[in-house]
């Protein structure tokens, strides 16, 4: 497991505060309705339009030229905790229409009061994934380097300790819409995603930071695109879901084990979904949410998997129906994962009572945007598009006290 993983799990009292205020920077957004279809009766509850939080104004940061407005207007970027509590948002797209990319970095601070840029990546990224390492080094790869593009192959490392941007060896397979997750030894597994119009690669490769290589490993049983993979406890890696050939999802899904570089089917899910998220619980079992089965029908249900039994049983139903979810969901403490990706809310799911809480009302849909947890226990949530792909230009920070 992880040292950035471990650190999300010691996060105790964090669903008390969440509860208390809501700091808001940013735009309130369009007043846009999401028009969704639902599958499966809600029970969730919701807590009014402003969710009761009082709104503070935008604060600018003491980085001359930096401020929360510059970090908001992004999507399909990623967002990871480092060790130092701080949070690395790199690139993403940055215009409506999401059709140009940025090589941008910001360095979000642990108490959530500045930002700061980073050093820029070599060339654009967006759809791309981050896979944190244990010492702290975030491992950015693939994705695209703006609408048009063909998928990239590059593989960077922001280093933990100079702050700086490294490359890395490129994959064998150009890809976005992939999946990674990380192994043991400071390697991490990369997986299937969009090669080509209309086509999909099962393709699996292993980049290992310390070697600097990357290696084929065996393919996934079928060609995947917008997939979801998680490290589970013993070290083996869930992948879940995915778009297959025609545009329908399946509900299959499958573990990877390194040292037999070899896939078993496990599961099936109880639907089929892609463009969800998956999360690791802190007693090992998975979180699996939202998606859209064809994208069209957008799903408000949740389903966990037992690693155990090898089988999936349905969750908390969401208060909304949510897609485009990567790097949308954080787990906040041993029973509770706040949701601020793909809707137009930030809820929290309650596993232990079975539902799912709205906190506040983003006022548009955030496709693409990202939840992450700050070092001082607050969660970030940061950006995404609305339905017609305009970015929502907004940031929410949920305050630990």
């Amino acid at each position: 497991m992880s040292a950035v993983y471990r650190r999300l799990m010691w996060k105790s009292g964090v669903i008390a505060s969440l509860l208390s205020l809501v700091f808001v920077l940013g735009c309130t957004g369009n007043g846009e309705t999401p028009s969704a279809s639902t599958a499966g009766a809600s029970t969730a509850t919701t807590v009014g339009a402003s969710g009761g939080f009082d709104s503070l104004a935008p604060t600018a940061t003491t980085a001359p030229g930096v401020s929360f407005d510059a970090l908001s207007g992004r999507a399909a970027h990623t967002a990871t905790m480092l060790l130092s509590g701080d949070v690395l948002v790199a690139g993403g797209c940055i215009t409506d229409g999401c059709a140009v990319a940025t090589a941008e970095t910001f360095i979000v601070a642990s108490d959530g009061a500045s930002v700061v840029r980073g050093p820029d990546l070599t060339g654009p990224r967006d759809g791309h994934t981050a896979t944190a390492l244990a010492d702290g080094s975030v491992v950015l790869i693939a994705g695209y380097a703006g609408e048009g593009q063909p998928p990239l192959a590059s593989v960077e490392v922001f280093d933990a300790v100079s702050r700086n941007i490294r490359t890395h060896a490129h994959l064998h397979q150009r890809r976005g819409g992939h999946a990674s997750a990380l192994l043991t030894g400071d390697r991490v597994l990369v997986v299937g995603g969009w090669i080509a119009r209309r086509t999909y690669t099962s393709t699996a490769e292993v980049v290992d930071i310390s070697s600097g290589s990357v290696t084929e490993a065996a393919q996934l049983p079928v060609a995947l695109h917008a997939m979801d993979a998680v490290t589970l406890a013993d070290g083996r890696v869930l992948v879940t879901g995915g778009q297959i050939e025609g545009g329908e999802g399946t509900n299959g899904a499958w573990i990877y084990d390194a040292p037999s570089d070899s896939w078993s089917e496990t599961g099936p899910m109880t639907e089929r979904r892609f463009k969800h998220v998956s999360v690791l619980l802190p007693d090992g079992r998975v979180l699996v949410i939202g998606g859209t089965t064809d994208d069209r029908e957008i799903l408000s249900t949740t389903e966990i998997y037992h690693p155990v039994s090898g089988s999936f049983t349905p969750g908390p139903d969401l208060v909304e129906p949510r897609y485009k979810l990567p790097g949308g969901a954080v787990v906040i403490d041993g029973d509770r994962v706040v949701v601020g990706g793909g809707g137009r809310t930030i809820e929290i799911i309650d596993l232990a009572s079975g539902t799912s809480i709205a906190v506040e009302d983003l006022g548009s849909q955030g496709s693409f945007a990202t939840t992450t947890a700050l070092g001082d226990g607050r969660v970030l949530v940061l950006g995404g598009y609305d339905r017609s792909i305009d970015l929502r230009r907004q940031v929410r920070l949920i305050p630990s006290t």
